[in-house]
């Protein structure tokens, strides 16, 4: 191998190029780090009067609320808080944005310092787990109906009609429990690969007392990993079964098994599905035919846009409306009431307003555009 000398100056030149080319340093004072907080939400401390247990009450409420002051909210109690608000706070707006959701105010029950759900959600005192007088599952419901409801319901504009619970493993455990115990406290449940073998299956035992009573009216979304052990599987199939026999007209049941999730991780791959299908019935109201043909037409919007509605005499669908990419047609619209419509695509809130005499006035978001709703006038 041959080697060659380089004269000292190019050698020189290849070092100052060298030196040159590298970046600049950039010396930064970092602050002390600041706790980390859920955007819209509020971290309340709680000491509950039913068992003497303290707990962490992470609220979050929805865009509208501080701009609708009559509005009063459905509300979400989710277990083991702490975590389970972060998911909600992740998942929630997103869905929020194209009306895959209702608005709703989510309150994540959780612990200020080491968790105490063992505690709280099981519902007896086993072998392996010794529980104390004051807890226990009928103990943490008393708290939820004596303490900490009452101060949401104080707290916010909750709709005392319309309250939600849920949760994952024990939370799910818990879930169930309500679903048996207080299913007059509670009306929609998501209960998510649920620890049911607790105490020799003694929920699961108590359900089958629960499906001989009338209609409780409730919508529930159960879940369990596809890859999860059998006995998870198993008890959540026998939960569905017990509840399918009683034949109930007015309720919805669903259990999903979702494949290739395990335990830890089928309740952030679910959340989502589980919120549309508890919340179905208010995003999906069926309105009669004369409802749909009054408000099926083309309007003008005061932005210059024609919007053309259609009725098939079921639903109501967006036949035309130029957006800022492209021109939305054939979408569906699903009804909250009569008056409000929410596409499910596209970032549309269309709300009637029924006159006196004439054809109902009409107000359109189009969130694409502006955060402001455009008002529109039926065209003949």
């Amino acid at each position: 191998m041959q080697w060659q000398v380089l004269p000292v100056s190019l050698l020189v030149g290849v070092l100052e190029c060298t030196v040159v080319a590298q970046p600049a340093v950039t010396r930064v004072q970092a602050a002390a780090p600041a706790t980390a907080v859920i955007p819209g939400s509020q971290v309340w401390s709680l000491e509950a009067q039913a068992n003497h247990a303290k707990y962490q009450l992470t609220v979050i409420v929805p865009p509208s609320y501080a701009k609708e002051s009559s509005r009063r909210y459905p509300v979400l109690y989710l277990m083991d808080g702490n975590q389970a608000a972060l998911l909600a706070g992740f998942v929630f707006p997103r869905m929020w944005s194209t009306n895959l959701a209702p608005e709703v105010i989510v309150v994540g029950v959780g612990y200020p310092g080491s968790t105490e759900r063992a505690l709280d959600y099981g519902p007896t005192s086993q072998t392996y787990w010794k529980m104390p007088a004051e807890r226990g599952a009928a103990n943490f419901m008393r708290a939820m109906q004596q303490d900490i409801i009452p101060f949401v319901e104080r707290t916010y504009r909750a709709d005392p009609t319309d309250r939600a619970i849920g949760g994952h493993s024990m939370g799910g455990l818990i879930t169930a429990y309500a679903m048996i115990h207080e299913s007059s406290t509670f009306k929609r449940f998501w209960i998510s690969s649920p620890s049911l073998f607790w105490d020799h299956d003694v929920v699961l035992d108590e359900a089958v007392k629960f499906a001989s009573q009338p209609d409780p009216r409730i919508r529930v979304f159960a879940d369990v990993g596809g890859d999860e052990e059998s006995i998870m599987q198993g008890v959540q199939e026998r939960l569905r079964q017990t509840i399918a026999a009683a034949g109930w007209k007015d309720s919805a049941y669903k259990l999903a098994f979702v494949p290739g999730q395990v335990h830890s991780t089928v309740p952030a791959t679910v959340f989502a599905d589980a919120m549309d299908f508890i919340y179905n019935d208010r995003l999906d109201v069926r309105l009669p035919r004369a409802r749909l043909a009054e408000l099926a037409g083309h309007y003008k919007l005061s932005d210059g846009r024609t919007l053309t509605l259609r009725s098939d005499e079921k639903d109501l669908f967006v036949d035309e409306l130029p957006t800022e990419a492209v021109t939305v047609t054939g979408q569906r619209l699903r009804a909250e009431s009569a008056d409000r419509f929410y596409s499910r695509s596209v970032n549309l809130v269309l709300t009637f307003t029924n006159q006196a005499s004439g054809p109902p006035q009409l107000r359109v978001l189009d969130r694409e555009r502006s955060p402001q709703a455009l008002e529109a006038t039926r065209l003949p």
